[in-house]
């Protein structure tokens, strides 16, 4: 499965996944969300209505530029309802310099209302050397940090296996966003909004 919904976002004409965010409250409440790489504007009241309330828009792209519709995005979904927002990074590896593109990404968002910054690790152009991809990492969240931003990390078991290795704990203290894609549920490491959720998990919801 592919966690982007990518292209138009038709919600009453064709099967579409969506990624989740089911916080527990307990056992039986839930809060539901999704991600998105395009640009959303009169679907974000359908989304609403439908019970998901948690947006997490595409910030920056893999070719190494601010997604040009991260600013609309955020707005659009506050003004559609959304009680959560963050963003997710998908860094550009090839184009060096993860502590420019962090900067351009917190620098583009300087007038926007948003929670974290999810740092995307996915086997997309990373090299074959491991402790350059963790140097990588570090170096963008350690710049995340150093202008007040909240980083979080978005991986599988086999993407963070494939970049950096399973042995590697350089950013285990982080928020955990860890996508399991047989839609079942799944831990997170720890709570994303702890004023509000005592117990955070992430899943997959297959659109009927």
């Amino acid at each position: 499965y592919q966690r982007r919904v990518h292209g138009d976002l038709h919600l009453m004409s064709r099967s579409t996944l969506f990624f989740c965010l089911c916080a527990f409250l307990g056992i039986a409440s839930a809060t539901f969300g999704v991600d998105y790489s395009t640009l959303l504007k009169n679907s974000i009241p359908c989304l609403v209505s439908n019970g998901y309330i948690f947006a997490v828009p595409r910030g920056y792209c893999s070719y190494g530029d601010v997604d040009e519709n991260v600013v609309e995005n955020i707005q659009n979904a506050w003004n559609g309802g959304m009680h959560y927002v963050d963003v997710y990074m998908f860094p550009c590896v090839s184009c060096a310099n993860p502590e420019k593109q962090v900067t351009d990404l917190v620098n583009a968002l300087s007038n926007s209302r948003y929670g974290m910054i999810w740092f995307d690790i996915e086997r997309y152009k990373w090299t074959d050397d491991l402790e350059y991809n963790r140097q990588f990492i570090l170096r963008a969240v350690n710049k995340m940090k150093e202008l007040g931003q909240k980083p979080g990390i978005y991986t599988s078991y086999y993407n963070w296996e494939s970049i950096v290795g399973l042995d590697w704990d350089g950013v285990s203290y982080l928020p955990l966003w860890y996508a399991h894609y047989d839609l079942s549920l799944i831990h997170i490491s720890e709570p994303t909004r702890p004023l509000y959720i005592s117990y955070a998990v992430f899943c997959l919801k297959k659109k009927k």
